[in-house]
Formats: structure tokens, sequence, C-alpha cells
């Protein structure tokens, strides 16, 4: 049976709260499960999927890994 009571305006913002609280549970819970599915079908964290950042100098960009070896290389010295 339907009620003709108009809610006051404390009542109808404390509704609209409430309705949003839950809509925000679900989307998180939603979140969380698509994340738990892309780990288990991937293997890895879905933050480790971006694109590896290419090193760029004066002279252009570079190899990633001979440009990480030679900072690497610059920072700690020959390891012997």
């Amino acid at each position: 049976m339907r009620s003709d009571k108009v809610p006051s305006r404390d009542e109808y913002i404390d509704q609209l709260i409430e309705s949003s609280l839950r809509d925000g549970e679900r989307v998180y819970a939603f979140g969380v499960q698509l994340r738990q599915k892309f780990i288990a079908a991937h293997g890895y964290l879905p933050e480790d999927s971006t694109t590896p950042r290419v090193p760029v100098t004066v002279d252009g960009p570079v190899d990633r890994d001979e440009y990480m070896a030679r900072e690497y290389e610059r920072e700690h010295g020959e390891e012997e």
C-alpha cells in the first residue's frame, strides 16, 4: 500500500544519502570482484600492466634496459 505522506526536506536528503551509500558499497564490491577476476586470469596486479616508461635523453629516446643498466652502474658503481 502506498503512503501519501510527503517526506520533509531533511528526510528526503537522508534517503538520498542512504541510497548513495548503498550504491557506493555495490560499486566498491563490484570493483573488488573485477580486480580479483583480473588477477586470477592474468596472474599479476592490474597496476603492473601499464606501459613501461621510455627514457628520453638529450639525444632522444633510448632503450629502457640499457638506460637502466647505465644508471645503475653510475649510481652504484661496478660490483666486484
